[in-house]
């Protein structure tokens, strides 16, 4: 044998070492014909059936709900238990309490008892359905008879019935209306006379009134809170708060995002409404970042826009507190420019961008 047909049967060999078998799972026959099984019970029996344990040759398994559910992809562990009844029922596993030695109940550290199953592989003394495919189809063989000579029975029956007979789900003709007797007639006659008779048109009806409408057309202004409030919350919601989740200076958000960007988007804009002074666009990013909570508590989100528009916290002792800087409160001409206060920075065009420490 030549080095190069030595070098082909190495390659076939190394192209014929693919996938080994794999664990695998045997599911009697006479469960995947079982005529009472749910598809989803089946699936169960083969989940279950998946756990045991060949050497220990018990057939005693203890899988928790969640994970077979999970297993089967159901989102609740809830969602196993009719199939359980099932199976239990059908007599293809038997439930049982977990116990210790002594008698008392084995649970799990949630407080839950241990379920222990036992799965069957032959059929219980009483079932009576197919206990392989040869009996499944030989059931079957006559049920499609049956159904068979139950169609070519009503074809031929159909066939057979005369023409002028109908058949009893036909719809069924009305009788001809027999005639009226003259008075009979007459007296009928005479409503509808009276009917046709002219009469004087009748008022056309008023119209009703249209009900008031509810609320009232935004202002311009009030259109323009709306689109800042938007743009302020899409912001904090997919740049800022996002930003901080990557510093680690703020948690996942774990409620529902819905509801958590419309109360933040509340938020804003009551802050770019408030009277007499509303806040400016930057400001409320600000105070939002200073926060780091998704959807800030109210007193919290006020007490971040009071330091970022300057206001002084309360001082210790008996002193009346100064709320504000004097630069932005001061007496006097306001039209002295000695006393005018100094004007904020213009924002950048994103009105919802946050200004440097040294720009303010």
């Amino acid at each position: 044998m030549s080095d190069q047909v030595l070098v082909d049967v190495e390659e076939q060999l190394k192209i014929a070492a693919g996938r080994r078998a794999a664990p695998f799972t045997m599911v009697p026959e006479w469960v995947t014909v079982h005529p009472d099984l749910d598809p989803q019970a089946k699936a169960l029996y083969d989940a279950l059936a998946a756990h045991v344990n060949v050497g220990r040759a018990d057939g005693k398994v203890w899988p928790t709900r969640l994970l077979l559910a999970m297993m089967l992809g159901w989102s609740r562990e809830q969602s196993v238990d009719p199939y359980l009844r099932q199976l239990s029922k059908a007599g293809a596993i038997t439930i049982d309490e977990d116990r210790r030695a002594d008698g008392s109940l084995n649970r799990r550290p949630d407080g839950s008892v241990k379920k222990i199953y036992f799965v069957h592989e032959t059929p219980p003394d009483d079932y009576t359905g197919p206990k392989n495919l040869a009996e499944f189809y030989a059931q079957a063989r006559v049920k499609v008879q049956e159904l068979r000579e139950a169609k070519a029975a009503k074809k031929a029956a159909k066939k057979a019935a005369p023409a002028s007979e109908q058949p009893a789900d036909a719809p069924q003709t009305p009788p001809p209306a027999k005639k009226a007797a003259p008075a009979r007639a007459a007296k009928a006659a005479q409503p509808a006379a009276e009917a046709n008779a002219p009469t004087a048109p009748a008022a056309a009806p008023k119209p009703k009134p249209k009900p008031p409408r509810r609320g009232k057309d935004k202002t311009p202004e009030e259109i323009r809170l709306d689109q800042l409030a938007d743009e302020g919350a899409h912001r904090w919601w997919d740049v800022e708060a996002p930003k901080l989740v990557a510093a680690k200076k703020m948690t996942s958000y774990l409620g529902d995002s819905q509801r958590g960007f419309l109360g933040v988007r509340t938020l804003i804009r009551q802050a770019l409404a408030a009277k007499p002074n509303p806040y400016q666009p930057h400001q409320v990013m600000e105070a939002l970042v200073l926060g780091a909570q998704w959807l800030p508590h109210r007193t919290g989100f006020e007490r971040a826009l009071s330091k970022v528009s300057g206001v002084r916290a309360a001082p210790s002792g008996t002193q009346r507190p100064r709320l504000y800087r004097d630069s932005q409160w001061t007496e006097g001409n306001p039209t002295d420019p000695a006393t005018v206060p100094a004007q904020p920075p213009v924002p950048p065009d994103d009105e919802f961008a946050i200004l440097d420490d040294d720009a303010r």
